[in-house]
């Protein structure tokens, strides 16, 4: 006799062939309203001249914006939103593009090198990957008037992307793929430009161009402040933010002969480097100094505005006598310094710079893994730089969501938490006196949110 296997839980799977007006991603179109209420598709049109058999660019990006948000890594993943025809009801999409145009669409911004240019360490990208920058530049532009805020810190910084398509280098990692570069405006977690480039460009490659083009998206009258790592420790790169008067902290390199003046600083000039807590002030186990030095090299005038402010801090000395065996060796990794033309006292100016770890490193992490930055589609290499930077745009437009239309505890949160809480909700679409109605299976909370949401997403000017 035949025994029918149980499962665990008593219910009885049944497939629906039908269109049950279900969707299971009923928040995803608080994207699209806010795609268009911000005006990226007049934007889009405007600066973007690619067309693909009959799809305009703005419905091809679009559609790609809100793949990745949905949690879609991959072109194949198109067809997932494809198939809810309740959803494409909702968000007024006719008919979807497949997997294959959306590739093609890709590589329409990729430009193959001209003579002369093989040798560039960052290629000159497409008209269309200019253009596509411009519209971020733009919209990052409009968010920080709206945000109202007087002073922004600009912080840029580079990435490793593993990739293993034929085109991409080896990185100093020793695995092939890409490292791009990008800048953020700490307070708000916005990029205000992102530049791809291949593994083996290093992070220092042209910083003063890279810097100068992210100052073009803050607006004027917003003063700025740069806080920067070690890639950017560029002597040029500090006088021209010095002539524009823009402040700066950058971690600077440990010479050997840097490193000799500060063993020549007496004992006296070290200082306990605390921290303040609920607690109250806690000793971090580091000691920090302050003095001035310029690199050797040039004229007097040179060298004399190549002097500024140096900040060290080292760790105390107990028990290092364990180590005076690799006294070589780790001589380097006692010393950290930062380079600064700012006036703060140096415990606050320490604790300043060192938080660009909590919100640049965020920015590149959510990028690269909660949206789809960490999987190149294509082996073009401007394909795939438009590719970062449509990941660029879904993270710009999901703080402004956050920043401008949710409520304060979901403004920094992650976005797998914004899917299981908002975006993957549960819909019935149907059709009642020549309107589409949305029935959200959710609880109170989240249907307050969602409606809030909308409300003020409706209250949005168009950029």
């Amino acid at each position: 006799m035949r025994k029918i296997l149980q499962t665990f839980l008593p219910f009885k799977l049944v497939r629906d062939g039908g269109d049950a007006g279900v969707t299971a991603h009923a928040g995803l179109p608080l994207v699209g309203e806010l795609f268009h209420q911000l005006g990226l598709a007049k934007l889009i049109t405007k600066w973007i001249r690619v067309k693909q058999r009959g799809y305009e660019a703005w419905q091809m990006i679009e559609w790609l914006v809100c793949l990745c948000i949905a949690g879609g890594e991959h072109l194949d993943d198109i067809r997932i939103l494809k198939q809810d025809q309740a959803l494409c009801r909702l968000m007024g999409w006719e008919q979807l593009a497949c997997a294959k145009s959306f590739e093609r669409f890709l590589k329409l911004f990729h430009r193959e090198p001209q003579p002369g240019e093989e040798g560039q360490s960052v290629p000159t990208p497409s008209l269309a990957l200019w253009g596509l920058g411009e519209v971020n530049r733009l919209l990052v532009h409009e968010l920080i008037l709206r945000s109202g805020l007087r002073c922004v810190t600009l912080e840029c910084d580079a990435t490793l992307i593993e990739s293993w398509k034929k085109s991409s280098q080896w990185t100093y990692e020793k695995h092939k793929g890409y490292q791009p570069a990008l800048g953020v405006v700490a307070e708000l977690g916005l990029v205000v430009y992102d530049e791809f480039r291949n593994g083996n460009v290093a992070a220092r490659t042209d910083v003063k161009e890279f810097v100068y083009q992210c100052l073009k998206a803050i607006p004027q009258g917003v003063k700025i402040r740069c806080r920067l790592d070690g890639a950017y420790y560029d002597h040029e790169l500090m006088s021209f933010l010095r002539r524009k008067k823009i402040p700066f902290t950058i971690t600077a390199r440990k010479g050997q002969s840097f490193l000799d003046w500060v063993d020549a600083l007496p004992e006296s000039a070290w200082q306990d480097l605390e921290v303040t807590t609920s607690q109250g002030a806690r000793k971090t186990g580091r000691q920090w100094a302050e003095l001035p030095w310029m690199a050797a090299g040039g004229s007097r005038q040179e060298m004399r505005d190549r002097c500024y402010r140096y900040l060290v801090t080292r760790k105390n000395q107990e028990q290092w006598e364990l180590f005076k065996d690799f006294e070589a060796a780790t001589r380097k990794d006692r010393f950290e310094v930062i380079v600064t033309t700012m006036d703060w006292d140096g415990p606050k100016l320490l604790a300043w710079h060192y938080e660009k770890a909590g919100s640049i490193e965020h920015v590149h992490d959510r990028i690269k893994n909660d949206l789809a930055g960490n999987h190149m589609p294509c082996q073009q290499f401007g394909a795939n730089a438009a590719w970062l930077r449509l990941q660029v745009l879904a993270h710009n437009l999901l703080r402004v969501l956050q920043l401008q239309c949710l409520p304060k505890p979901l403004q920094n949160v992650r976005l797998k938490a914004l899917r299981f809480g908002l975006f993957n909700l549960a819909g019935r679409v149907t059709h009642h006196a020549r309107q589409i109605l949305l029935q959200l299976t959710a609880p109170a909370e989240s249907f307050r949110i969602y409606q809030r949401a909308r409300l003020r997403i409706a209250s949005l000017a168009p950029a």
